[in-house]
């Protein structure tokens, strides 16, 4: 079964960086990308697609949405870093 983290890494880029876009500007419309997601996982939850924790059912709010969606990103950026792609100048 799917966890959030696994879930994360096969969402495409643009997705994960218009729902941090939403996160750094301090405004998180109940319309918007981050909301939207969260809906998202746990319509997965509920449908037994996606496990958050497999002892407990719990639903995912936007705090843990945003720290996994970070994680994330910060994961993506030290690949990136770690092959060559970004150099510093």
């Amino acid at each position: 079964m799917m966890n959030l983290e696994k879930l994360l890494e096969r969402t495409e880029d643009g997705k994960l960086l218009d729902i941090q876009t939403e996160l750094l500007s301090g405004v998180v419309p109940a319309t918007g990308y981050a909301h939207g997601f969260c809906r998202k996982v746990n319509r997965m939850i509920d449908q037994g697609e996606l496990c958050i924790n497999p002892t407990t059912y719990r639903k995912v709010y936007l705090p843990t949405l945003a720290k996994a969606v970070q994680r994330e990103l910060a994961r993506r950026y030290v690949d990136c870093i770690k092959a060559g792609k970004i150099c510093s100048e």
